[in-house]
């Protein structure tokens, strides 16, 4: 474990800002990137399984929710493109036309940089993202979970839409008033509005795309100015 002291002459010498910047930049630490991890050997086996629930945009053609996996394995099913990944999570593509991705810390921060891209650029009703045979769960007052169908979604910086497949209602939930927005259990996007829980369980997609997206219509982009969150 990396240990440092700071010394009382540093400390005076430091305002406030400079003190915290010193401290984040010691305990940062980013595993893919980390030279001694990309010194040790390491394997395994279907090392892509399960990232379509993680990334969402095909670095090649741009589609959404199209990405599938198996084995070591990632493939766009709208352009064919596909990637291999090795353990070190480092990316290679299938032939030289298709984009280069990197390691996946270099396409989360790309997810990353598209979605706030996005956001500069679209007004307030302008749809950012959809998706489709969502699973609308809702909490009751004993904390269980029930199903209340299936249906797709929409999200504006305003509102996120729920309609139902079948019958039932729209589901309006303004965005100023969500909050502990989160994945849980690998498929499911869960959010509070007016102090309600709510749950969208997806299958063989990503529910950090509407992570990532209510993150920065909350202002995330502050936290990691202020060197909080990386």
């Amino acid at each position: 474990m990396r240990r440092r002291v700071v010394s009382a002459n540093e400390l005076r010498g430091q305002s406030p800002d400079q003190l915290l910047a010193s401290i984040t930049d010691f305990i940062y630490n980013n595993d893919i990137k980390d030279e001694q991890n990309l010194a040790t050997p390491f394997e395994g086996k279907a090392l892509a399984e399960g990232l379509e629930r993680f990334v969402w945009l095909c670095p090649q053609c741009d589609h959404e929710d199209r990405l599938v996996t198996e084995g070591n394995t990632i493939s766009c099913r709208a352009c064919g493109s596909s990637w291999s990944i090795d353990p070190h999570c480092r990316f290679t593509s299938a032939g030289s036309s298709i984009s280069e991705i990197g390691d996946l810390y270099d396409w989360a921060s790309w997810h990353k940089r598209q979605v706030i891209e996005k956001l500069a650029r679209t007004d307030s009703r302008t749809i950012l993202a959809t998706g489709e045979r969502a699973l609308l769960q809702i909490e009751d007052d004993e904390g269980n979970f029930i199903d209340h169908g299936y249906g797709s979604l929409s999200l504006t910086k305003e509102k996120l839409v729920f309609t139902p497949t079948m019958s039932g209602s729209l589901l309006q939930l303004p965005v100023a008033r969500t909050d502990s927005f989160v994945f849980e259990r690998k498929d499911i996007f869960e959010c509070r509005c007016d102090g309600t829980l709510y749950r969208f369980v997806f299958s063989g997609r990503s529910p950090m795309k509407w992570v990532y997206y209510y993150r920065y219509l909350h202002n995330y982009q502050i936290h990691e100015r202020n060197r909080f969150i990386r």
